[in-house]
């Protein structure tokens, strides 16, 4: 199967995902949706593919699912954090970012350290847009 027979099927299952649930896919995923959705993706990156066996063992199915399910928790996890430093640059705090997340703030600040500096020098330039503009000339200063 090549990428583009991948990405179409992919789309293929998100629409009858869609479909089934009754809303666009893209607007307010929940919670319980989400493993069939993985499970659906992880099912497609483990289709025979090419010279593979179609009398492949079972548990060689099952090994090659585990792989891309580990790979697809690998990238998640990877999208997590981009997307926590991300809202942290854009002025969200540990406790925001963490209910995000599904986590308590305590856990985020652990999970992803160094987000507060962020978040502060992001509201500073939110509060102040042009930060010459605020410095005050030596005669000011005393």
């Amino acid at each position: 199967m090549t990428n583009d027979a991948v990405s179409s099927s992919a789309e293929d299952v998100a629409d009858n995902r869609a479909s089934k649930i009754g809303r666009p896919l893209a607007n307010n995923i929940g919670r319980d949706d989400v493993p069939n959705l993985v499970s659906d993706l992880a099912s497609l990156l483990t289709q025979p593919i090419g010279g593979d066996s179609v009398s492949a063992l079972p548990q060689d199915r099952h090994l090659r699912r585990l792989a891309a399910l580990m790979a697809i928790r690998a990238a998640a996890d990877d999208l997590a954090t981009a997307a926590a430093f991300d809202a942290a640059k854009h002025g969200a705090m540990y406790p925001a970012i963490g209910e995000a997340a599904g986590i308590t703030r305590q856990a985020a600040r652990v999970r992803w350290p160094g987000l507060a500096d962020l978040a502060r020098k992001a509201q500073i330039r939110a509060n102040n847009p042009d930060p010459g503009a605020t410095k005050a000339t030596p005669e000011e200063e005393f």
